[in-house]
């Protein structure tokens, strides 16, 4: 089944996104998509050479070191990694 097609406004976001270290789900829920079409998206413009931003896009970290400090509090608080990870809304 297909979906919706990207506007031309749906894969500048997701670029955008992309580019600034956004998980697949931030930017799905930005731009109203499930993750997976977001991740299949971006592997279609990097197959199809249109995701130069994307193909050189090295991840960066998307941990402020205020994000680090509640970390490191959570986890003295005796949560576990994937309460923190919820918490702070990131991966594990």
């Amino acid at each position: 089944m297909k979906g919706t097609r990207w506007t031309k406004q749906d894969v500048a976001t997701l670029t955008r996104m992309h580019s600034e270290g956004r998980t697949d789900i931030k930017i799905g829920a930005a731009i109203g998509r499930m993750n997976k079409a977001v991740h299949a998206q971006i592997h279609r413009l990097k197959a199809h050479g249109d995701g130069e931003e994307i193909e050189s896009h090295k991840r960066r970290s998307t941990w402020t070191p205020a994000n680090i400090a509640e970390a490191h509090r959570l986890i003295a608080e005796g949560q576990t990694q994937m309460q923190v990870a919820r918490r702070l809304g990131t991966t594990e």
